[in-house]
């Protein structure tokens, strides 16, 4: 199996090279915490998050992206906490928007090697499956759904946690402001989303406001903040973002 996945990347990338299809872009985020899905992670602390991009476009046929992305924190207390995770993902336009297949792989040094795979919460790796859907100029809705398929929590009861989770999202501009309002819930009793109860809970509420601030005529510096309310923690974050 590993010899196959390896001659089958080996032969996307020689034929997008040979097209000329290939593309790739990196980055660093810098976020004055880091919050997801309506969790605080990695301490209260600003983080720095790098991430690269492998792009393979297929025209018709769609896009595969494989990626990685990960968060430091800069302070010393938030050494504990740190992520490098990998992430692919297929997409095409079908007209009435974009649909994507996605595999995340959440990898956590902190927890153990890069070759720990053990599962039942024991891993330092958990992989999440996912579909989403961008929607056009007219209609600019996202849905993102996804679910854990590897290494989910054992809770106290000895059952597994249950990590489905969906958003509904939209896009508009203000101006010269993008404005993203976002609703999130997860459902079941989770590690993962740190749910406390067998209901669907709300979790990840708020929006993401973003827009460039002209440094030269040349460059532009993207910048974003975000207010959250999660309504089962009982509690609400700021965040403010600045894209290098």
């Amino acid at each position: 199996m590993k010899k196959l996945l390896f001659v089958l990347t080996v032969s996307i990338f020689l034929f997008a090279q040979e097209k000329s299809l290939v593309n790739f872009d990196f980055g660093a985020d810098v976020v004055s915490r880091y919050v997801w899905r309506g969790m605080e992670l990695g301490y209260n602390t600003p983080h720095i998050q790098p991430w690269g991009t492998f792009t393979f476009d297929f025209e018709s046929a769609g896009k595969v992206d494989f990626g990685f992305w990960a968060s430091y924190g800069l302070a010393s207390e938030s050494s504990k906490y740190s992520e490098n995770d990998f992430n692919f993902k297929y997409s095409n336009n079908f007209g009435f928007g974009t649909i994507s297949l996605m595999v995340n792989d959440y990898y956590y040094p902190y927890l153990g090697q890069f070759s720990n795979f053990e599962k039942d919460g024991n891993g330092s790796h958990t992989i999440e499956v996912g579909l989403s859907y961008e929607g056009t100029e007219e209609l600019p809705l996202r849905v993102l759904v996804t679910t854990n398929v590897h290494n989910m929590a054992l809770l106290a009861n000895g059952d597994k946690e249950k990590t489905l989770y969906a958003e509904l999202g939209y896009n508009l501009n203000l101006g010269e402001v993008s404005l993203s309002p976002f609703v999130g819930v997860a459902q079941g009793e989770s590690l993962w989303h740190q749910v406390t109860t067998d209901k669907v809970e709300v979790i990840n509420v708020g929006f993401t406001a973003s827009k460039s601030i002209k440094i030269t005529d040349a460059y532009s510096l993207p910048v974003a903040a975000s207010w959250i309310w999660n309504p089962h923690l009982k509690t609400t974050y700021t965040v403010f973002k600045v894209s290098l």
